[in-house]
């Protein structure tokens, strides 16, 4: 078992865009979240790559960027109905 490349080599990611690419264009599009990946090394077929998102104890991950970014942007949403549902309850009471 090799030891897992670094963040900033690419040589294992599969696909056209470098893993560096794609980490600085999610850290440009939502400020605020931390990001990472894990390399998943397999004997029997290619290295995979899965990228993390994680900010106030949430944490998300995704196989590719497009996918991570529609998680951040649903949790997102989730984050604006919550604070209005909680007032909503407390209004209630």
């Amino acid at each position: 078992m090799h030891p897992h490349p670094p963040r900033t080599q690419t040589q294992h990611q599969p696909g056209p865009v470098p893993a560096q690419d794609d980490l600085a264009r999610l850290r440009e599009e939502h400020p605020g979240w931390n990001f990472g990946t894990v390399w998943t090394t397999v004997n029997s077929g290619p290295d995979k790559r899965r990228i993390w998102a994680s900010r106030n104890g949430v944490i998300l991950s995704a196989w590719n960027a497009a996918e991570l970014s529609k998680d951040i942007k649903r949790e997102q949403a989730e984050d604006i109905k919550r604070p209005g549902e909680q007032a909503e309850c407390r209004e209630h009471h």
